[in-house]
């Protein structure tokens, strides 16, 4: 198969393809900081995480959310401020196989980033200057919409003018693979940046 002049733009998660997971870490320290088991945790930040992944929360008030949820003291705010960045800074470090192969395409095809994510994790990555290496940048806290939403992948379409025949997603969760599919989207399902390469070859997406 060959859509070498079907595709002529490639979307890219952030967490797990553009930087590393961290989530293990991230509910390791907050646990330790909050006094609260891993798996508890992680129970309560999935149930309030859409809200701050949506800007319609700060990142303080989230916390607190969890807190009241876990009938839990909330810590001081200087407590409270760590439990994200702290992590985000030691552990999500930039996949650098991976920034090189966006690298090697730049020019090439339209780049995007898609992610959900939060306000204190993009300023990691602008610090870093991550988001200088594409086109456009749609970031969940910002535009208040969040995968698997089609509308949050229109938004990406309409940036990048191109229509979802033309677009390609890569993301390292099934679920928001499967989701871009449903939406008429070709995705892959990253592995690895060696992975990712071939996939790119199987469909004519030229690399070099």
């Amino acid at each position: 198969m060959n859509n070498d002049d079907k595709i002529k733009g490639i979307i890219f998660d952030l967490g797990g393809v553009l930087v590393e997971a961290f989530g293990k870490e991230f509910l390791a320290y907050a646990g330790q900081k909050l006094g609260v088991p891993v798996e508890k945790l992680g129970e309560a930040v999935q149930k309030e995480e859409p809200s701050l992944q949506r800007g319609e929360i700060t990142a303080t008030q989230f916390w607190r959310d969890v807190c009241k949820g876990l009938s839990i003291d909330c810590p001081s705010e200087e407590i409270l401020q760590t439990l994200w960045v702290r992590p985000y800074k030691e552990c999500a470090n930039i996949k650098k196989d991976t920034l090189e192969l966006v690298k090697r395409l730049r020019g090439k095809y339209k780049l995007a980033i898609l992610s959900n994510t939060i306000e204190e994790h993009n300023e990691v990555n602008k610090q870093r200057g991550l988001f200088e290496n594409f086109d456009t940048v749609l970031l969940s806290n910002e535009i208040g919409m969040r995968k698997p939403e089609k509308e949050f992948f229109d938004a990406a379409a309409k940036k990048l003018n191109l229509s979802f025949d033309e677009l390609l997603f890569v993301d390292d969760k099934m679920r928001w693979v499967e989701a871009a599919r449903n939406h008429g989207l070709e995705a892959i399902l990253f592995e690895s940046a060696e992975q990712l390469e071939k996939e790119f070859e199987k469909l004519g997406i030229r690399v070099g």
